[in-house]
């Protein structure tokens, strides 16, 4: 009888950003993820080296400010720095690359495709054991991110390895009708009767800005990303193994 332990399935990649506009921070942490990419953010540039050493990111992302504030330690950090700059300021990026230490710079505005292509190469680059083998660039539906656990009793939700986290009533009514069936993506005109409204009267941006507001809070509490897709022109779908508690 074996007694070896079975081989574990790789982490996908986990980026740091720490973007000073809020509206792109929003939208790494909602796109990386259909590209194979764990994200946490920063809001302040101070947070960084404490959020290094506690999660140990595989890169961090930041912009001119975010990288002013913490110039001091960037150039110490073990792990790929990428920059986003603005176009044709030749001066910025050359300071970040020379005296920072960055590893590339990226042109503003935001592009999350191609942010995720140009971080899929540099990794490979930098770490091409990690980055072949587990093929992170790849999403997959479905894929075991860890089991989340959703009350509906106490509007909690925790995610793997994280104390649980305060959900308001709506917050927790989309999550259980993910939860109902995994992986599946729930239209939206069910998601917005599971919600309590009238699909005729209700304007489907309010779902957008729960999720979106969901997903901040997930993130900022437990540093991890919600593995809820958006489904183009269908609807929502989570996931990772969920486990729900009536």
């Amino acid at each position: 009888m074996s007694t070896e332990a079975p081989p574990s399935t790789p982490l996908r990649p986990l980026l740091l950003a720490a973007v000073s506009a809020s509206d792109d921070r929003l939208r790494i942490l909602e796109g990386l993820p259909e590209f194979g990419w764990r994200v946490m953010t920063a809001s302040n540039g101070n947070e960084i080296p404490a959020l290094v050493a506690q999660h140990a990111p595989d890169a961090l992302l930041v912009d001119a400010e975010m990288a002013d504030l913490a110039s001091g330690s960037i150039r110490l950090l073990p792990m790929l720095r990428v920059a986003l700059v603005a176009p044709g300021d030749s001066e910025t990026a050359l300071t970040l690359l020379r005296a920072l230490r960055i590893n590339a710079c990226l042109n503003l505005p935001l592009q999350v495709e191609l942010l995720a292509a140009s971080l899929d190469g540099l990794l490979r680059l930098s770490k091409p054991s990690i980055a072949d083998e587990s093929n992170l660039s790849t999403p997959r539906a479905g894929e075991d991110m860890g089991v989340w656990l959703l009350s509906v009793t106490t509007w909690t939700l925790a995610a793997p390895g994280a104390a649980p986290l305060q959900l308001t009533q709506s917050e927790t009514r989309f999550l259980a009708k993910l939860a109902e069936n995994p992986g599946a993506p729930v239209p939206r005109p069910q998601m917005i009767a599971a919600l309590g409204h009238n699909i005729d009267y209700y304007d489907s941006r309010r779902l957008d800005t729960l999720v979106s507001r969901l997903r901040l809070k997930v993130n900022r509490d437990s540093c991890q990303s919600l593995p809820v897709r958006s489904i183009h022109s269908v609807g929502y779908a989570f996931v990772a193994q969920i486990v729900l508690d009536d």
